[in-house]
């Protein structure tokens, strides 16, 4: 056979691969042909590979620099003077003095300015005649601190005790007992209506009351028009600064105590109309007490939209309502084994806008646990990533509980256990106790007893054994079941023994 000449095949080639081209662009083949074509390896922009295309990192969100503090102002709650006990006098003025000296530490202007949000007063009779004493001997406290660095910088918002009276509050507090220096960084307020806006050092602060205490404790629509006005306004300004906001109700489902359940069948301890404004506002940070819960729970700063922080308080410290069997007072508050337990919050803003809160166990003189910071505002919102419930209760671990349980038998059917205390990532909030009949199966009683967390700095702190009697109506064989709650409300395994009351 003669051979043919190279350049026949040459164009035989040429024109297969035409003829393979028009096939692949042909929507008429089955699919199984065309993905045989996509085989072949191809330069085609679409093939890069996943390194080159990956997003670019995050900028890391700025931190707080201690170096650079350009102003420190203490926020604190239910102060509660009384007309008929000094304790509560003297907590107000070691609360002042360890706020003072807490900023002195690392701010070289000192503590200028501070927040109270509600409840100057106890005024539980109710008259004229005590709020005025009571009121009287809280702005005498504050005008021994005019010499001090803090000044005449003090903004109050009126809580529920301080409304018992007829008094009208800010009125009276400018016109008799505060003076009207202490209003003189107001730029915008109506006092009988229940508003303030006042200016420390640059810095916005919203003192806002609400209409009244009861069912929902709602905000009248007049003054919820003014703080949405009023926000608007400022972070259109400075998008990037943080506006405070400080008034005595907790906001509806933020922070521990605004929890729908925190008093069966009431809510008067939560606001629940003022919360669909301020999340319209990613640069509040708004200050509340009027619950008492204790700031060393974690819950006690949380993030939705903007950021809640309860304050704690210098006096009374309480849990929810009915639930703990170890409070006095038909369980309204506990039974604090070293005396009251009184806390507060330094507040710190660096000249980048990060704030830092710390929180401070005045009846103790210490720091409690770490502080919380906030990054400056950021225009994607990630400053609000730090605090929010659900990744912190998705990251919490359960508390692990060990024996041995031990149980004695007492007097009148009274059986007392103890056991190693619980352990956690972060603390024990309470203990749950189950007494079984052995004989039935019944159970018997079913106690719940809140830790000594509230009263401690840190959780190395906390009594290293639980103990707790129960009182039971008859003798008889019982199962002791306990279990350890961490305030995530996550549980532990169960530790048992069983005991026979004679």
């Amino acid at each position: 056979m003669k051979h043919k000449h190279p350049l026949f095949f040459i164009l035989l080639s040429f024109a297969a691969m035409i003829g393979c081209c028009g096939c692949a662009a042909d929507p008429a083949l089955p699919p199984e042909e065309t993905g045989a074509l996509t085989e072949t390896p191809s330069t085609a922009p679409a093939e890069t590979a996943p390194e080159e295309t990956a997003p670019a990192e995050k900028e890391p969100l700025p931190s707080f620099d201690e170096t650079k503090i350009v102003f420190s102002f203490g926020a604190i709650s239910d102060v509660h003077i009384s007309v008929s006990a000094t304790k509560n006098k003297g907590m107000f003025t070691n609360a002042l003095n360890q706020l003072l000296a807490e900023a002195a530490k690392s701010d070289p202007n000192g503590l200028r300015g501070l927040v109270v949000a509600g409840d100057m007063v106890s005024n539980t009779s109710k008259g004229d005649k005590s709020a005025n004493l009571e009121i009287s001997r809280f702005a005498t406290i504050l005008s021994d601190y005019k010499a001090k660095s803090l000044g005449t910088n003090v903004l109050v918002a009126v809580g529920n005790h301080d409304t018992r009276s007829t008094l009208t509050f800010q009125p009276s507090l400018k016109e008799t007992y505060l003076g009207a220096d202490y209003y003189a960084m107001d730029v915008d307020s109506d006092l009988e209506k229940g508003y303030r806006h006042s200016v420390l050092f640059g810095y916005h602060f919203l003192i806002v009351e609400p209409a009244s205490y009861g069912y929902g404790t709602p905000f009248a629509a007049e003054v919820l028009t003014w703080i949405d006005h009023t926000l608007a306004d400022l972070t259109a300004k400075d998008p990037s600064s943080y506006v405070f906001v400080v008034t005595h109700p907790t906001i509806a489902d933020t922070t521990y105590g605004s929890e729908a359940d925190h008093e069966p069948g009431h809510s008067r301890w939560r606001t629940e109309n003022l919360g669909a404004v301020l999340e319209k506002y990613p640069q509040v940070i708004v200050f509340t007490g009027h619950t008492h819960t204790p700031v060393f729970d974690e819950r006690s700063i949380m993030q939705t939209a903007f950021t809640a922080v309860n304050c704690g308080s210098t006096s009374n410290t309480a849990f929810e309502l009915e639930k703990y069997d170890n409070m006095e007072n038909d369980k309204t508050q506990l039974a604090v084994p070293n005396g009251d337990v009184s806390t507060g919050l330094l507040v710190q803003i660096d000249e980048g806008g990060n704030v830092r809160i710390t929180r401070l166990l005045f009846s103790e003189k210490k720091e409690i646990k770490t502080a919380w910071e906030l990054p400056a505002p950021q225009a994607d919102g990630s400053h609000l990533t730090l605090y929010r419930r659900a990744e912190r209760e998705a990251a919490n671990a359960a508390p692990s509980l060990s024996g041995p349980l031990t149980l004695t038998a007492g007097d009148g059917h009274t059986l007392t256990l103890s056991l190693p205390a619980g352990t956690d990532d972060d603390f024990v909030h309470h203990y749950e106790m189950q007494v079984v009949d052995t004989a039935t199966g019944k159970t018997e009683k079913t106690v719940l007893a809140v830790s000594d967390f509230y009263a401690r700095a840190t959780a190395a702190e906390m009594q290293k054994t639980f103990t707790y009697s129960i009182t039971m109506d008859k003798a008889g064989s019982y199962r002791v079941l306990v279990k350890a709650v961490d305030s995530w409300d996550a549980v532990s395994g169960t530790v048992s023994a069983e005991i026979t009351l004679p």
